[in-house]
């Protein structure tokens, strides 16, 4: 039975989520890789929130949200809480999200598609774009104290059909569980049949992970026990299991080229930004962003980058009297909107309120900023970042550890747009030099005087 419509995208998105139950499934393994690198600082996204939402845009996503005229179906039938409602696994959690947010928040995206030009929340399948792939070996740069133990291979179910084969868990990494791209509208758009034809390959612009919500929970990031006050690891617990989907959806985020993602449970939603080291973002806007400490935003994000990030419970839901607070498909819709703007990693951002719309007609292929800084400087590999780099390597090297039939390769994105390229020697070098830029610029922040 339906449960009527809702007259605006605000009353559509508050309304409250049908109610669960959860099997234990806390000694589950959940899904983890070698080549993952945790990110250097876990903190609160401050910003994220609803009082800065109804100020967004010049206060148009207010508008379109508060909007009293419009015919919101909700879904139909209900979810039953006899035959649906219990979260047994990761195919019962996708199942309830598909049939109750996700059908929601695409209503209230295509209801401001021409306003705000949002991405969509799609399945993977969906998905043109090329795959996400690990590494053929980790880096060196990376410690060997850093490196996870090696892991037996996750014993899993495939979605909807039989497990796994031994070879395929090994062979082949985690993928995100969703998409967040540009859909044409075919009815409604002349211009959008001709997009489609030539954006043969468009950009995943919103990391998604889903897990149950009895498998995890962000309690242990919410009380203190994963980071700490400066949101720097406590020992040992960025390889904890508590922290493995936070460091799956860093990395999906990182690999992706995009700053923003989500990780969706059954009990929660956790939105995410990433961006490069706070020290970086503290040095002069207006400098050339490849002289910033010398490095480029790719290593940074690698090896020291930051996730913001916001928890919304379930629970939260429009009640009698005024409503003033975040739900899981405000949330999701909101990540939506910003996502079809300004959404690749750059050197400093914008606040919210200052973010600007992307004008559907500068849209380039695939979508995205016309060109940003990131685009600018990560386009090429990153030997070509200045050119003592592009004559070092060059040159040629005849050392062990530079040996030109032993590079590693990076992908950060769709097209390899976002790469780093290198020799084992040189990627040694580059981490040491960046640690060394960050210890650097921090000591001059603190003493300027020095």
């Amino acid at each position: 039975m339906s449960q009527g419509m809702a007259t605006s995208i605000f009353e559509y998105l508050t309304c409250k989520n049908p109610d669960l139950k959860h099997k234990d499934l806390t000694k589950t393994s959940l899904s983890r890789d070698d080549s993952w690198k945790a990110p250097e600082r876990v903190i609160p996204w401050e910003e994220f929130n609803f009082q800065t939402m109804m100020e967004m845009f010049d206060g148009r996503l207010k508008t379109e949200l508060m909007r009293n005229d419009r015919e919101l179906d909700y879904p139909a039938p209900k979810i039953s809480l006899r035959t649906e409602g219990t979260v047994s696994g990761e195919d019962t959690t996708i199942n309830i999200l598909t049939r109750w947010n996700k059908p929601i928040v695409t209503a209230a995206l295509e209801a401001v598609d021409k306003a705000f030009h949002p991405v969509f929340w799609i399945p993977p399948s969906l998905a043109k774009s090329s795959p996400i792939s690990k590494p053929e070996t980790q880096p060196d740069a990376v410690k060997e104290s850093e490196k996870s133990p090696p892991q037996p291979p996750r014993k899993c179910k495939a979605r909807g059909s039989s497990v796994h084969s031994a070879s395929r868990s090994k062979s082949r990494p985690p993928q995100p569980d969703g998409a967040g791209m540009h859909v044409p509208d075919h009815a409604n758009s002349a211009t959008s049949q001709h997009r489609q034809q030539d954006d043969t390959e468009p950009i995943n612009r919103l990391a998604c992970e889903i897990k149950p919500g009895s498998m995890w929970t962000s309690s242990p990031l919410l009380d203190g026990e994963l980071v700490d006050e400066h949101g720097k690891w406590l020992p040992k617990k960025s390889k904890s299991r508590a922290a493995w989907p936070l460091v799956q959806v860093y990395n999906y985020c990182v690999r992706l080229g995009t700053r923003y993602g989500f990780l969706i449970t059954s009990r929660e939603i956790l939105a995410v930004r990433i961006g490069p080291p706070l020290e970086s973002r503290s040095l002069d806007s207006t400098e050339p962003s490849q002289n910033r400490m010398g490095k480029s935003l790719s290593d940074l994000l690698f090896y020291y980058g930051v996730m913001e990030y916001v928890a919304v419970p379930w629970s939260n839901c429009r009640t009698k009297g005024k409503y003033e607070n975040l739900t899981i498909n405000l949330t999701l819709w909101v990540l939506c909107i910003l996502a079809g703007q300004d959404y690749r990693p750059d050197w400093n951002y914008k606040t919210l309120l200052e973010e600007p719309l992307v004008i559907s007609e500068q849209r380039g292929r695939g979508g995205g900023r016309t060109q940003s800084t990131l685009d600018r400087q990560e386009s090429e590999p990153v030997s070509s970042d200045a050119s003592e780099d592009s004559d070092e390597e060059t040159e040629p090297n005849t050392s062990e550890d530079d040996n030109p039939d032993d590079k590693r390769y990076h992908s950060f994105g769709p097209g390899s747009e976002f790469t780093v390229t290198r020799g084992r020697g040189e990627m040694r070098k580059r981490k040491r030099e960046t640690k060394a830029s960050i210890v650097a610029s921090t000591k001059r922040r603190r003493n300027p005087g020095a």
